[in-house]
């Protein structure tokens, strides 16, 4: 990605960022509404949408999780893809 120096310098640099930065989002909505399309099973796009999201968004960690209605008001973990340091897998959490 090429800067502009000069008196521009960092408020192009951050205007670069966030161009780039929502042409990543762009991809991943795109990419995931062609699959969308294609969907015949929730589980299996939850996890192709994950994937999506760290491959083309460039993010480290993504997470799909259901509440229940329950008095814990518990998060169900449904697909999740990536890592993130220090980060331990988890089942299920709650809100309350």
């Amino acid at each position: 990605m090429a800067y502009t120096r000069g008196i521009w310098g960092r408020p192009a640099r951050k205007a670069n960022t966030a161009l780039a930065s929502s042409n990543r989002a762009l991809r991943v909505l795109s990419s995931t509404n062609q699959i969308l399309l294609h969907a015949t099973e929730e589980t299996a796009l939850l996890n192709e949408i994950c994937h999506i999201v760290i491959d083309t968004g460039g993010y480290a960690f993504v997470w799909v999780g259901y509440a229940e209605h329950d008095a814990q008001i518990t998060v169900r973990l449904v697909a999740q893809y990536g890592a993130l340091p220090g980060c331990r897998r988890f089942e299920q959490a709650t809100l309350a």
